[in-house]
């Protein structure tokens, strides 16, 4: 029965130890509203909205859902607001910041140094 036991709260401590986190933000959907929009109003990525909210399939929305756009509470003292041809390390040069730095800035919207896809309006946490 020991080893059972042992067996069974090292499974719970794992799971509770490497469960991804809770949503920190939900934005109700609204009519003509789509994930590609929300993404971009919300900063959030497109694969990560998508994924946060399984149940919602291939996207399709419906006014009144509530969706999760943030599982990481950002404190941020400068954004910048995506343009056309801007590309995460040209935003982190023009801002004097690591590219590391920018993507650990960035959690609900960058995946990660080689995954940085960002789109014009969104807005990057900078400092």
């Amino acid at each position: 029965m020991g080893i059972l036991h042992s067996l069974l709260l090292a499974g719970a401590f794992f799971s509770t130890a490497f469960a991804e986190p809770d949503c920190v933000e939900h934005y109700t959907v609204k009519p003509y509203d789509s994930c590609w929009k929300i993404s971009i109003e919300k900063s959030v990525a497109l694969k990560n909205l998508i994924a946060w909210n399984q149940h919602r399939g291939n996207c399709a929305l419906y006014p009144g859902d509530v969706l999760c756009v943030a599982k990481y509470k950002v404190q941020c003292n400068r954004t910048h607001m995506v343009i056309s041809n801007d590309w995460c390390w040209k935003i982190a040069k023009d801002n004097d910041i690591d590219l590391n730095k920018l993507v650990a800035l960035n959690p609900n919207l960058v995946q990660s140094i080689d995954e940085c896809n960002i789109h014009p309006g969104q807005q990057v946490c900078v400092g």
